[in-house]
């Protein structure tokens, strides 16, 4: 669970850095050219995509360093954050993902999208099936001997 929390956090510190060597506050700066776009187009929708956006990428920070932190709250919301995942194409294993939308094969970059969400969800569940029965395996050990 360590790995997918890792790379949710790197993943944020990627989207800031990347909007500082660009001159923009993150976030700040996302929201305000909502704002411009919503006003330019009489239309409230960018602004709102934008606004769950970021309250995605909080729900990243969240998951990111409670999954670290081996938390059972890190799973439920990284179960959680599948859909939203999905529709704002935020891959949990973006690194492959920046590699072949160099190569320019976009079909291959949403498959990844998909499987990696799978993997996570089933290593998470995995890893927390092996805590649970480590746990249940101790319990039985202590109150048999």
């Amino acid at each position: 669970m360590t790995f997918w929390g890792v790379a949710d956090l790197l993943y944020l510190c990627i989207y800031a850095g990347q909007n500082l060597v660009h001159g923009k506050i993150p976030i700040y700066s996302d929201i305000l050219d909502a704002v411009r776009t919503s006003q330019a187009f009489g239309n409230n929708f960018p602004l709102v995509l934008t606004i769950l956006g970021e309250i995605f990428y909080l729900t990243m920070l969240i998951s990111g360093v409670l999954l670290i932190s081996g938390s059972r709250w890190g799973r439920y919301l990284s179960y959680a954050q599948i859909l939203p995942r999905l529709f704002f194409v935020i891959p949990s294993l973006f690194p492959l993902i920046y590699v072949f939308k160099w190569v320019g094969i976009f079909w291959v970059t949403e498959l990844i999208l998909v499987l990696g969400e799978i993997l996570k969800a089933y290593s998470i569940a995995r890893k927390s099936k092996e805590l649970e029965t480590g746990i249940s395996s101790r319990l039985d050990a202590e109150t048999s001997s």
